[in-house]
């Protein structure tokens, strides 16, 4: 009996990009292809492809979620290259610690590797936010348990293109679930992250903006003055402090 879904969100012709691992008892897949332009078939068994005429990455992770059924769910893109030892690997772990969410690694195809926590860290509201989407391993039934899901008003093909992790994990936080990082690295990925660009235009700044409000709520105005200050280096370095701050600070924001 399978272990454990990888649940892959894709759109249009990027399906094209998918590249699943040779068939293993342990994995199934779920693949959400939202507003596709031809019909599609893996022609495999191991795979439950659905057609959705809706956008946006959020709206795709719930569906997935919504049809996982194996106790555990892998929050997958289309770009990403899996390791099915690591990823069984990484579910061993959550049975063993009985945890709700377990935060993973992830390698670059470059062969580089961002910097983690150590093995077994306990995540908090504040280092969740270091969390990428492709390291998520989730108890599908603890998430069920609480009712948790991505806010669909976040994320890539919303007015608000990011976020969505971030609020995804503090909501899970908030209901008592807990988050621990694992050293498993699951899945290669290309040496590119849309993460890094959060102040390019207005709308990836008022997804900011609206994120800490979301999250942190009456604290939330604080927090965009200390997230400002944190990212000041960098919006200088990028010639994009003053746009940031009339757009991020703006009454009609």
């Amino acid at each position: 009996m399978a272990r454990v879904t990888v649940l892959i969100s894709t759109m249009g012709a990027r399906i094209n990009n998918i590249t699943l691992p040779c068939f293993s008892s342990d994995v199934l897949y779920v693949v959400v292809h939202q507003q596709p332009l031809a019909p599609f078939s893996f022609g495999r068994d191991d795979v439950l492809y659905i057609v959705s005429s809706e956008s946006g990455l959020s709206k795709s992770r719930n569906l997935a979620l919504q049809h996982c059924s194996t106790k555990y769910g892998f929050i997958c893109d289309d770009d990403v290259m899996i390791d099915v030892k690591e990823l069984t690997k990484a579910v061993d772990v959550a049975e063993s610690k009985g945890s709700d969410i377990l935060a993973c690694r992830f390698l670059y195809s470059d062969g580089s590797m961002n910097s983690y926590p150590a093995d077994g860290f306990l995540h908090g509201v504040k280092s969740v936010a270091s969390i990428c989407s492709i390291e998520i391993l989730v108890n599908i039934v603890s998430l069920r348990r609480k009712s948790i899901c991505f806010d669909e008003t976040f994320g890539l093909g919303t007015p608000l293109p990011s976020g969505e992790e971030f609020i995804f994990l503090t909501d899970a936080l908030k209901s008592g679930l807990e988050v621990r990082h694992s050293s498993c690295v699951v899945c290669t990925h290309p040496p590119i992250s849309s993460g890094m660009d959060f102040f390019s235009t207005k709308e990836k700044i008022l997804a900011k903006r609206h994120m800490l409000m979301r999250v942190f709520g009456p604290w939330g105005p604080l927090l965009m003055l200390v997230f400002f200050a944190k990212k000041s280096k960098v919006l200088v370095a990028h010639k994009r402090l003053i746009f940031f701050a009339r757009t991020f600070f703006s009454i009609k924001g």
